[in-house]
């Protein structure tokens, strides 16, 4: 599935910019897509 490739790319721009305060946010709207994701498989 496209969503483990995006995990993947949101990880390494996590470890990139961790020291952001939007990550727990962008989190949260990939946990959403995950969930939205989940629904359709």
């Amino acid at each position: 599935c496209i969503l483990a490739y995006l995990h993947i790319i949101f990880t390494n721009c996590l470890s990139l910019n961790s020291e952001f305060p939007s990550t727990e946010l962008a989190i949260s709207l990939l946990e959403k897509a995950g969930n939205a994701h989940a629904e359709r498989c």
